[in-house]
């Protein structure tokens, strides 16, 4: 829900990895307002081993309820795989929760209605984002660009480009969509053509260090 978001925080109050001691805070919004609703000490730097992890992670679930959008400073590899199949959404952010907590609750509201606009069609197809390596994903929009499938390459796209939580995104388009570069721009993201010819251009994007 757009109304509920949390955040890692470090000692300074400033989003952290989960890799760092720090605490999880939940934020609800009330009467246009953005209150503390309940926060808990995490980290996951004395892990060992998977099954560690994965009792850690199952902790922070647990501690996160309903909330579905959690919020860290950087986010790769099993953690935010963990949360994603949990049907949590993880954005990447720098700084104060102040600065963020609306823009993406605006996001979350935004993708909801071209969700609800792209009507029924867009309910019976899914956008196969595929993790070929950690943080490394590969996704095909040209199928989306060809058909009729209720969906745009920008709903289809723009949603993971904005959470971030990956490291590159190798994408297959008919053509390059107008308002890509734009986007790339706005979000500090790279982009390489790896292949092009006539009705296919396959390029990798890439959120640099």
């Amino acid at each position: 829900m757009a109304h509920e978001i949390a955040v890692i925080l470090d000692k300074s109050g400033n989003t952290a990895t989960l890799s760092v001691q720090g605490k999880v805070v939940l934020f609800s919004r009330k009467m246009g307002e953005w209150k503390i609703s309940r926060v808990r000490e995490f980290t996951l730097s004395d892990v060992q081993g998977m099954s560690d992890l994965r009792c850690k992670m199952d902790e922070l679930k647990e501690f996160l309820g309903d909330c579905s959008n959690f919020v860290a400073l950087k986010m790769e590899g099993l953690p935010g795989s963990i949360l994603e199949k949990n049907q949590c959404n993880v954005w990447e952010r720098t700084g104060d929760p102040a600065d963020f907590l609306d823009e993406i609750r605006l996001s979350i509201e935004q993708s909801s209605d071209e969700v609800e606009k792209s009507g029924e069609q867009q309910n019976s197809y899914s956008v196969n984002y595929v993790e070929k390596s950690p943080g490394n994903y590969v996704v095909i929009i040209k199928d989306i660009q060809e058909k009729d499938l209720g969906i745009t390459s920008k709903q289809a796209l723009l949603p993971f480009l904005k959470k971030g939580g990956f490291k590159t995104l190798e994408a297959t388009f008919n053509h390059l969509p107008p308002w890509l570069e734009q986007e790339l721009v706005m979000h500090n993201l790279k982009q390489q053509v790896l292949e092009e010819g006539e009705g296919l251009v396959k390029i990798l994007i890439d959120r640099g260090r």
